[in-house]
């Protein structure tokens, strides 16, 4: 009896640990599978839809793939079913190219400057490769896109929230870590806003981001 619950025990451990999904911690050499993203949760599992699975009348051998993909409307992908779905371009998150994300905000897909538990990243800040000239506006419009590369946009990786890079934005961010919220709310606004890039790092260098790691 003893020992059929210990192999009960065995098994049930077994299952366990080969359902547990390996993760690896971020660093700077880490690198981004290329394709697109659809979701947050696709970018946070470094799980872009690849190239190969994008069902457009854009030609995947054009260097220019991407760019003139997001200058339509929407394309088509077969889900794990097999089931084919449509996405409208104006939906997606973002995009992986070289190793690098970008996130889309805005009709922009802006490249993330910092990223950690806090990353942010400035609008307009792109690249050529990835960005449409024209965005939909919803209403079947399409306007032309600029950007504001005095405005930076900060987000969180575990919630996805996103907010102006303001001193606030900051403090209300970091308030889970009472010390170091503490101290920067005893800094003048002043030096807030100066300080608020060492904060970002220190908060981050707390709280590392993980990532899946394929088989």
């Amino acid at each position: 009896m003893i020992m059929r619950s210990l192999y009960v025990l065995v098994f049930v451990f077994s299952a366990f640990w080969s359902g547990a999904q390996e993760t690896v911690a971020y660093s700077a050499n880490f690198e981004f599978y290329e394709g697109v993203y659809l979701s947050f949760e696709d970018f946070r599992a470094n799980n872009p839809l690849p190239k190969e699975g994008i069902i457009s009348t854009v030609n995947r051998e054009d260097p220019a793939f991407y760019r003139k993909l997001f200058n339509t409307r929407s394309f088509r992908y077969f889900d794990d079913a097999g089931v084919p779905r449509n996405v409208f371009t104006e939906e997606v998150f973002g995009v992986s190219l070289r190793g690098e994300p970008f996130v889309k905000f805005g009709g922009q897909f802006c490249k993330i400057m910092v990223l950690g538990m806090l990353s942010y990243f400035a609008p307009g800040a792109g690249d050529p490769e990835v960005q449409p000239r024209f965005a939909y506006t919803g209403e079947g419009q399409s306007a032309v896109l600029g950007g504001d590369h005095f405005k930076q946009i900060i987000f969180n990786f575990e919630t996805g929230e996103f907010a102006d890079l303001t001193p606030e934005a900051v403090a209300g961010f970091i308030e889970d870590a009472p010390g170091l919220h503490r101290e920067f709310l005893q800094l003048k606004r002043k030096d807030q806003r100066r300080a608020m890039y060492a904060f970002i790092q220190r908060y981050n260098k707390a709280n590392p981001i993980y990532f899946p790691v394929r088989e």
